[in-house]
C-alpha cells in the first residue's frame, strides 16, 4: 500500500471515530437531498436537471448509480442541461441532454413539472435571470429543488475569501477533484434571505427551506477535523441554525 493510501485510510478511520463521538449520526446532505426527490416524481413528471454534470449523485454515495437510474425510470421524461461539454457527453443516466446556460433555457414556457439543481446554485452569477427562466419553463404548480452551501456557514465564508489558486489546491486535497471539475462560485443565492428575495421577484414561493448539516470537508487534515466536527455540533443548537452548512430548498410556481 502506498503512503498516500495509508494516509487516506488513517484519516477516514480517525474521522469515523471522532464523528461517532462528537456528532453521532452525522451523514452527508446528499442523502437528504436524494430522499426529497421521490416526493415530487411520478410517471407523469417532466423533469429538468439543471447543471446535470456527469451523474445525479457523487460517485462515493452508496448505490449512487442505481439510485439515479431508478429516479429516471420512475418519471415521464428527464432532460439534462449543463454548460460543461465533457460532463454532458459523459452523463449516461439521461438520454435527453444538451449544453446550455441556465439563464437561457431553450424550452417552451410551462414545460416541466420539476427542476433540480444539485450543488449548482452557488455557481449562479445572475440569480434574477436564472430564476426568471426557471419560473418561465415550470408549469403552474411546478417545483424547483436545489441543494447548495449556506454562505453564512464559516466554511463557505472562508472558501469565498481564499485566492483562487489556493482554493483549487485545497479542493484537490480535501475532495480529490481535479481543476477541470471545479467551477467559479458566486454565492449570490446562498442565504435564506437571498433565496426569498430573488424567488419573490420571479414569482416563486418558498415552499420549504431546510438548513442542515453535512459530513466534514476537512477529513484529509487528520486530527484537525475535530474543529469542524465541534462547530457542526454547536450549529445543531436552534439559536445557531442559520450558520449550518447546507441549504435544501423547494420553490414552487403558483
Amino acid at each position: 500500500m502506498t503512503w498516500d493510501k495509508k494516509y487516506k485510510k488513517f484519516c477516514y478511520s480517525l474521522y469515523a471515530k471522532l464523528k461517532n463521538a462528537i456528532v453521532p449520526g452525522l451523514n452527508n446532505s446528499q442523502y437528504e437531498y436524494r430522499d426529497l426527490l421521490p416526493k415530487y416524481i411520478n410517471q407523469e413528471t417532466r423533469w429538468l436537471d439543471l447543471g446535470c454534470g456527469h451523474e445525479f449523485f457523487p460517485g462515493w454515495m452508496t448505490n449512487g448509480p442505481e439510485l439515479g437510474s431508478s429516479l429516471v425510470e420512475s418519471c415521464g421524461q428527464v432532460v439534462g442541461v449543463d454548460c460543461d461539454v465533457p460532463s454532458v457527453k459523459n452523463n449516461h443516466y439521461i438520454d435527453r441532454r444538451l449544453v446550455g446556460d441556465g439563464g437561457f433555457l431553450p424550452f417552451k414556457s410551462d414545460s416541466f413539472h420539476l427542476i433540480t439543481a444539485n450543488m449548482v446554485v452557488e455557481h449562479i452569477e445572475f440569480p434574477d435571470q436564472v430564476l426568471g427562466e426557471i419560473s418561465r419553463v415550470l408549469k403552474p404548480g411546478g417545483i424547483f429543488i436545489f441543494h447548495t452551501p449556506n454562505f453564512l456557514n464559516y466554511m463557505t465564508i472562508i472558501a469565498s475569501l481564499l485566492p483562487n489558486r489556493l482554493k483549487l489546491q485545497l479542493i484537490r486535497l480535501l475532495e480529490g477533484r481535479e481543476e477541470y471539475d471545479i467551477f467559479p462560485a458566486f454565492y449570490r443565492l446562498n442565504t435564506p434571505r437571498l433565496v426569498k428575495k430573488y424567488a419573490e421577484r420571479q414569482k416563486l414561493k418558498v415552499h420549504e427551506l431546510v438548513l442542515t448539516k453535512t459530513s466534514a470537508e476537512t477529513i484529509m487534515l487528520g486530527p484537525l477535523v475535530i474543529i469542524e466536527l465541534v462547530l457542526t455540533k454547536v450549529c445543531e443548537w436552534s439559536v445557531l441554525r442559520k450558520f449550518r452548512s447546507i441549504i435544501i430548498c423547494v420553490l414552487k410556481k403558483p
